[in-house]
C-alpha cells in the first residue's frame, strides 16, 4: 500500500504544468530603476582621434654651425650696417668662437660704453633681429647695435678662386690672424707679435726697441669691426676698426686701416707686409 501511495504522488507531480515566466517592458521599469542601471555599468571612454602635431625645426638649424665668419659679405662701396653683439663674458666669447661664428670678436661700444663681444653684421636690419633673437635663444644674450656705415671701396670681402684654393682654405683665416697679433698686443706678447711683421714691416718701425716703448704706452687696443676685403693665393687684405687708449687716457683712432698680409711660405703663416 505504501508503494502504490508514493507511486501516486510521483505521477501527479509530473504531470503538473510547468509556471510561466512572462518578460517586462522596460518601459514598465521605473526611470529611476534604469538610471541605476546605467550608472552600474563600466564607463568606457573612446580614444578621440586627432591630427598629429608637427613639429618646426630649431632656427639654429638654417646655419651650419660653426661659421668662420657669420654676417653678410661685403658687397663694396659705401653701405649701412647692423652689427649683432652678445654680452661680454669670457664663457660666452668661448662659446661664439668654438660654437657658432669663430670671427667673434671683442669691441668697444660707444653708444653704451661697454664693451660687448659683436657676432655678426648684416646689411639687413630685420636679417640682424633674426639673428640677435636666434643668438638670444641659443645663449641667452643676443641685441642688435647702432648702425654703423663702411666705405670698403670698390672691392669685395670674396676669396679668389684658383688653382690653389684647397691649400687657400686651409690656412688660417686673415681676419683671425690680424685680430691674434692686436691681442698679443693687448696681453704684452710682444716678441710673439713682432714675429707677425714681415722683415719690412719691422723695419718701418726701427726696431724692436722701439717697437716695444711705442707699445708699451698703449694701455689698451679696442678691437673694432675686422673684415676680409680680398684674398688669393699669396696675399690677403683685411679692414680693421682700431682705437689705442694710452696711458694717460688719451683715445687714438687708427686712421691706417687696410692692412696688407702675405703668406710666409717657409714659417707657414701671414705676416704684416703693410697698412694703409
Amino acid at each position: 500500500m505504501l508503494l502504490l501511495f508514493v507511486w501516486c504522488v510521483f505521477n501527479e507531480f509530473q504531470n503538473a504544468p510547468l509556471p510561466q515566466v512572462t518578460s517586462v517592458p522596460t518601459e514598465d521599469i521605473p526611470s529611476e530603476t534604469q538610471e541605476s542601471f546605467q550608472s552600474e555599468q563600466p564607463n568606457i571612454s573612446v580614444p578621440e582621434i586627432t591630427s598629429r602635431t608637427t613639429y618646426s625645426q630649431p632656427r639654429s638649424l638654417a646655419y651650419d654651425f660653426p661659421l668662420n665668419s657669420c654676417g653678410d659679405k661685403d658687397p663694396g662701396g659705401t653701405n649701412s650696417w647692423y652689427p649683432v653683439y652678445v654680452e661680454n663674458t669670457e664663457i660666452n666669447l668661448n662659446l661664439i668662437k668654438s660654437n657658432y661664428c669663430r670671427d667673434g670678436i671683442l669691441k668697444y661700444r660707444e653708444e653704451k660704453e661697454i664693451q660687448s663681444i659683436q657676432v655678426a653684421s648684416f646689411l639687413d636690419q630685420i636679417k640682424a633681429q633674426e639673428f640677435a633673437n636666434l643668438m638670444q635663444a641659443e645663449i641667452g644674450s643676443g641685441e642688435v647695435g647702432e648702425s654703423l656705415v663702411y666705405d670698403f671701396g670698390n672691392h669685395q670681402s670674396t676669396v679668389t678662386s684658383d688653382e690653389n684654393y684647397s691649400l687657400i682654405s686651409q690656412r688660417p683665416l686673415p681676419t683671425q690672424f690680424v685680430e691674434d697679433y692686436y691681442q698679443n698686443l693687448n696681453y704684452g706678447n710682444y716678441q710673439t707679435a713682432w714675429n707677425q711683421l714681415s722683415t719690412g714691416f719691422q723695419q718701418q718701425g726701427g726696431g724692436y726697441s722701439e717697437y716695444v716703448t711705442w707699445w708699451d704706452s698703449v694701455r689698451e687696443i679696442r678691437i673694432g669691426q675686422i673684415e676680409l676685403i680680398e684674398q688669393d693665393s699669396n696675399e690677403a687684405l683685411v679692414y680693421a676698426e682700431l682705437m689705442y687708449v694710452t696711458n694717460t687716457g688719451t683715445n687714438y683712432e687708427d686712421t691706417k686701416t687696410r692692412i696688407y698680409l702675405t703668406w710666409d711660405f717657409q714659417s707657414n703663416t701671414w705676416l704684416f707686409e703693410k697698412k694703409i
